[in-house]
């Protein structure tokens, strides 16, 4: 999953995130505004960056978020049904990147737990990162 955010944090798409990659991606999670961290989660969520979101890219960025931080009140694929009733407005079977953001933006309590997952994601991933390298 690790890999996933980071891929996110690479924004010239180069195979690597350097300081200022690494910075700017802190910045925009942690204090960064409401539609550019909502960018930022859309970006994450969409694996293949075909600019939509697919169940199954939905499933696999809540499961692996469930694995980490050991969350046993929902399924995975319950949370990835509740998403997808509440964002995929034209019922098309994708989220596209309007719907994610107007979408969660609109829902206060989406939004929030959104900026708690997104916090701890970014915090387990650099000590995933950090203790891998570590071992090397």
């Amino acid at each position: 999953f690790a890999h996933l955010v980071f891929s996110s944090f690479d924004q010239n798409r180069d195979g690597g995130v350097d300081f200022k990659e690494f910075i700017c991606a802190l910045y925009i999670t942690s204090r960064g505004e409401v539609n550019d961290k909502l960018q930022w989660a859309f970006n994450l969520y969409d694996i293949d960056g075909d600019g939509f979101i697919t169940r199954t890219e939905c499933l696999t960025i809540i499961s692996a978020i469930h694995s980490m931080m050991d969350v046993t009140s929902d399924t995975p694929e319950n949370m990835t049904d509740k998403i997808f009733k509440q964002l995929d407005k034209n019922l098309d079977g994708r989220v596209s990147k309007e719907e994610f953001i107007e979408g969660s933006a609109k829902n206060s309590q989406h939004y929030q737990h959104f900026e708690f997952l997104v916090g701890n994601i970014i915090f387990l991933c650099c000590v995933n990162i950090l203790c891998s390298n570590d071992k090397r």
